[in-house]
């Protein structure tokens, strides 16, 4: 993401990734996507990808649309990396 013109990546910590991992273990479960809050800290400023993706389509002269395109390119670029210490699953 970008906040104010500067990328923005983030991880999970060791702590948040075990005790996912942990729980998906002990319910053989996947755990929902969509997080309500979390934690994060600030790690440092260094070099991230950031992923641009695009979509259209083609259409005839009629306006019949006949196919989509997508494209997708990846840049290294300097951003904040953060760090997520703690999260909250939307239940």
């Amino acid at each position: 993401m970008t906040v104010d013109g500067t990328p923005v990546a983030a991880k999970y910590g060791m702590t948040a990734k075990a005790a996912v991992a942990d729980i998906q273990k002990r319910t053989a479960k996947e755990l929902p996507t969509k997080v309500m809050s979390s934690s994060p800290r600030w790690k440092d400023v260094g070099p991230i990808v950031r992923i641009a993706r695009s979509s259209g389509t083609i259409q005839t002269t009629g306006g019949e649309t006949v196919g989509t395109v997508r494209a997708q390119a990846d840049e290294t670029v300097q951003g904040v990396r953060l760090e997520i210490v703690h999260y909250m699953l939307e239940q």
